[in-house]
């Protein structure tokens, strides 16, 4: 009997022939520690299990697997599928773990949602407005031009000029001088006020209500008399009196005295005047020749021709007592025949001057002042 003793490893390399290195254990499971290398194609009934395979897979078949090819596989670039079927890193499209870049449009069917969006919103629309933070310019507001206007960014009241109202800088406030002129109200009428009553707050009243408060306050009291008598205060009301007339067509007042504790002042005064006292007024009187002496006269300059001229006085009764007549030679030609003859007793028998009938002035330039008493003599107040 021979024994075949084998020792360490033994390998069966190249055997095509009936030896032992050409049989293969088909009934057990065997564990290949090494690399066994087949030659030919290996196929099994159910399949082959690996932990990894190595090598070309171009010969395998049934394989879930859509994608063949990974082009542009840049640093961060985001994974897009292509229309072949395969995919390729995004060009303009990555992300660093932080940020999410992307060069070009960003589009949603829906909405794209972040706590916070930066950068120009110029291509957005239909913002709404409750979520506007910040102030917009008037330029990109739409309003209507009648009410509102664009000044310099800010949005103002568009004020008629007609309006009443002007913008300051503490608001719009109303000044009526920039309101039309009604020259005559009517009931109907609106006036602004301040209502005391509710905290000032502005309100408005009719001019029919104005005008009806004011009149109710007021006591009227109708004039009395006949047209053209002056209205005078009688008890609580009104009179008037026949003596006190003023007739609009001649524009007269006619009375029948007045007095006054002052002046009584006019541009001229009519009628007769025979009462008054304390005239300071002096009338000129021009002779040359004989005369008897007005009334109005009060002093009289008389001029001598060569011979003797005689003033003749008035009865002292057609005058108030204390009536002056002064007498003077204006001309200063008076010397002997030449003289002034001054006569009360000419006019009215009896009558004298400082008890003698006739006074003369006999000197150039002389004069004499001469006083009535008002009943029937004369009397001499001074001579120069």
């Amino acid at each position: 009997m021979a024994y075949n003793i084998l020792k360490g490893d033994v390998q069966f390399v190249n055997s095509t022939s009936g030896t032992i290195e050409s049989m293969v254990d088909d009934h057990s499971n065997q564990t290949i520690a090494g690399i066994k290398t087949f030659s030919q194609m290996v196929t099994a009934s159910l399949g082959i299990s690996s932990s990894a395979y190595y090598g070309n897979g171009s010969g395998l078949s049934g394989l879930d697997i859509a994608v063949t090819t990974f082009s542009n596989p840049t640093s961060n670039a985001l994974i897009v599928a292509k229309a072949d079927a395969n995919i390729s890193g995004a060009v303009g499209l990555d992300y660093n773990g932080t940020i999410l870049n992307v060069t070009g449009n960003i589009s949603a069917s829906l909405n794209i949602s972040s706590s916070g969006f930066y950068g120009p919103a110029t291509g957005l629309t239909s913002i709404p407005a409750t979520q506007l933070n910040g102030n917009v310019s008037a330029a990109n507001i739409a309003f209507d031009a009648n009410t509102l206007a664009n000044n310099s960014g800010n949005l103002q009241v568009n004020l008629s000029s007609a309006s009443g109202l002007e913008s300051t800088a503490t608001g719009i406030r109303i000044n009526t001088s920039l309101a039309v002129v009604k020259s005559s109200p009517v009931n109907n009428d609106k006036f602004i006020i301040a209502d005391s009553a509710a905290g000032n707050a502005p309100k408005h009243m009719l001019y029919s209500a104005i005008a009806s408060a004011i009149t109710s306050g007021i006591t009227t009291y109708p004039p009395n008399g006949n047209n053209g008598e002056i209205q005078f205060k009688n008890g609580s009301a009104f009179q008037g009196d026949a003596g006190l007339v003023y007739a609009s067509a001649t524009d007269t007042l006619t009375t029948v005295n007045i007095t006054a504790s002052g002046y009584v002042s006019s541009s001229n005064y009519f009628g007769d005047g025979s009462k008054l006292s304390g005239l300071s007024t002096t009338s000129y009187g021009f002779f040359t020749f004989d005369f008897t002496a007005a009334a109005e006269n009060d002093f009289i300059g008389i001029v001598t021709t060569g011979s003797a001229i005689t003033a003749s006085l008035p009865a002292a009764a057609s005058f108030n007592p204390g009536k002056r007549f002064t007498f003077k030679d204006v001309s200063g030609s008076c010397s002997g025949s030449n003289h002034i003859v001054i006569s009360a007793s000419l006019n009215s028998s009896g009558e004298s001057i400082d008890g003698e009938g006739i006074v003369k002035i006999k000197s150039a330039y002389g004069s004499v002042t001469i006083v009535s008493d008002g009943l029937s003599q004369y009397y001499i107040e001074s001579v120069n």
